[in-house]
């Protein structure tokens, strides 16, 4: 068989990594056995190696010649602004992190499902360019004093101004002009309210391809699914109207994750239940989705001691 190899990359910590299986899932699903992907995870201190296994493990379901490769970065963006939001930044330490050899990837954020292979987005030429991504439909943000310092506000009104949730990254060019130098000596200095995008988009000014949308929204016949408009998300509270939210569920179950997913999301809404259904019952479905005995069953299968 023909295989074609891609380079993708995700970054998360402990609040998103079982999303973070889901969209890898979905990934693997629509690869039509066609295409190694070889995925690189670049994660915080808090995904030990338990939850490495796991995530690994679930990839062995599928194609042999996929790989997984977890790059801890917790302790390279100690001096950044955005503490609280340290994780988003991961995605600027990728040139850096990864192998040198690797002169092009793809990045996605871990609140999306892949609807097709990424063949086409990969052949993309970036020669000239540092990264090819869509555009965001944010008009601008006027009244913020760093986006008039940085000019961001006439990017956004010529729109141009870019997602940064689904990127294919030249890392060649990126490397050889220190664009990811720029990158995280912004980092350092400023909390941008957009923050790792801002940055991506100050510096990659002019160098960027734009994409078609169906490679980062919530669109019928979208390549690559993005659940980033309005903070809805599949997997919380009041998502029944969600576009595709049950597609994600759809990949949800083909992981182990299933029965925790429902129980946050049992737990998120049981307020909501409560008003139309005696509250003991509410509790009870949570109760009956985390019992001891399904814990145990899960980590005794996906886990290796």
């Amino acid at each position: 068989m023909n295989t074609k190899e891609i380079n993708i990359a995700f970054c998360f910590d402990e609040n998103l990594w079982m999303q973070a299986g889901v969209t890898i899932t979905s990934l693997l699903e629509t690869s039509k056995n066609t295409t190694k992907y070889s995925i690189y995870c670049l994660i915080s201190n808090s995904i030990n190696t338990t939850i490495q296994n796991i995530l690994e493990s679930n990839l062995k379901k599928y194609s042999s010649f996929n790989s997984i490769k977890f790059i801890n970065v917790e302790n390279k963006l100690t001096n950044i602004k955005s503490k609280q939001y340290k994780p988003m930044y991961y995605r600027l330490l990728l040139p850096q992190v990864l192998p040198p050899s690797i002169d092009k990837v793809i990045y996605t954020d871990v609140d999306l499902i892949f609807n097709d292979d990424m063949q086409d987005l990969y052949s993309i030429d970036l020669t000239n360019y540092y990264i090819a991504a869509t555009k965001d439909g944010y008009k601008g943000n006027d009244q913020h004093s760093l986006w008039k310092k940085y000019k961001i506000c006439s990017i956004a009104k010529k729109e141009q101004y870019i997602n940064s949730g689904v990127l294919l990254l030249n890392l060649k060019n990126i490397r050889n002009n220190k664009i990811y130098v720029c990158w995280l000596k912004l980092a350092e200095r400023e909390s941008f309210p957009f923050h790792d995008q801002d940055i991506i988009n100050i510096t990659c000014k002019d160098k960027i391809i734009f994409l078609p949308e169906g490679y980062n929204f919530s669109y019928d016949n979208a390549k690559i699914i993005h659940f980033s408009c309005g903070g809805k998300k599949p997997w919380s509270m009041h998502s029944e109207n969600l576009k595709f939210a049950e597609l994600w569920w759809f990949y949800a179950h083909k992981t182990p994750f299933t029965s925790f997913f429902l129980a946050n999301y049992y737990k998120s809404n049981i307020n909501s239940l409560s008003k139309v259904l005696p509250k003991w019952i509410g509790r009870f479905i949570c109760w009956f989705v985390l019992n001891k005995e399904t814990r145990h069953k899960f980590f005794n299968k996906y886990v290796k001691i």
